[in-house]
């Protein structure tokens, strides 16, 4: 299915731009239970009916990447203004991409999160659907 949302397409371009283009350069290789290392990068979205508090639905779009965790005492500073994550401090980078991504997101009236489960780091935003549709693909 497709789903249509009402958003700016050039900001949202460099929102996933953006989301991508950290997923290539953070991905780490992880230990697969037969012991052979892997990088893996997931994505998706999903509808959820409460997404933004009762009863304000929103699409969850998320991207994870295998790795390292960022640390407890990182994590809730990694969409602030020119923050480099400890773990991190060693790739290139200026500390605001995410941060422009979450300006863009909450311009649109959305969220952003970070997660850590099962040997990922999952990045997610979270926009408003009041208006959304969905919508059947036929090949």
């Amino acid at each position: 299915r497709d789903i249509r949302l009402d958003a700016d397409v050039g900001l949202m371009s460099q929102v996933f731009a953006n989301l991508f283009s950290n997923a290539v350069k953070y991905t780490q290789a992880v230990a697969s239970v037969e012991g052979e290392w892997h990088k893996e990068l997931v994505y998706g979205w999903e509808y959820q009916a409460d997404a933004l508090g009762l009863g304000a639905p929103g699409i969850c779009i998320y991207i994870a990447t295998t790795g390292q965790p960022v640390g407890n005492l990182d994590a809730p500073h990694l969409f602030e203004a020119n923050f480099r994550a400890a773990i991190w401090a060693n790739i290139e980078g200026s500390g605001n991409g995410l941060y422009f991504v979450k300006q863009i997101v909450e311009l649109h009236g959305g969220r952003v999160r970070y997660h850590y489960a099962e040997h990922m780091n999952f990045f997610s935003i979270i926009l408003p659907c009041n208006a959304c549709f969905f919508e059947r693909v036929t090949s």
